[in-house]
């Protein structure tokens, strides 16, 4: 059984990005340590590894700012939850600074 709207295969980084960024938004964890800790049992290129973080981000903030969806009242503001987790990660990882409209993205955190 597949739990993804738009299961595809690909590069594993890809997969790490969007399942690091999920624990992130429901853990204290940081999303790097998340990562070094998967990379001690899977390889990832770094340079692809940005480039799906990066992904990940833009993904959600196409997605966290449309209508919610009938019968899942909550997705969007747990969408704008991975936006943020993923957009600072993002930034972190390329070197740029956080900016300040970021924080009340979601309210929390």
């Amino acid at each position: 059984m597949v739990d993804w709207a738009e299961a595809v295969a690909g590069p594993p980084e890809f997969d790490a990005a969007f399942f690091i960024q999920s624990i992130a938004v429901e853990s204290p964890l940081d999303p790097d340590t998340i990562l070094d800790w998967y990379r001690q049992i899977h390889p990832l290129d770094p340079n692809v590894m940005e480039a799906a973080i990066c992904v990940a981000a833009g993904f959600f903030a196409d997605r966290a700012w449309l209508p919610e969806l009938p019968g899942l009242p909550r997705l969007r503001t747990f969408q704008r939850r991975q936006l943020r987790v993923t957009l600072k990660w993002a930034l972190r990882r390329l070197g740029l600074e956080t900016p300040m409209w970021l924080a009340p993205v979601d309210g929390a955190r």
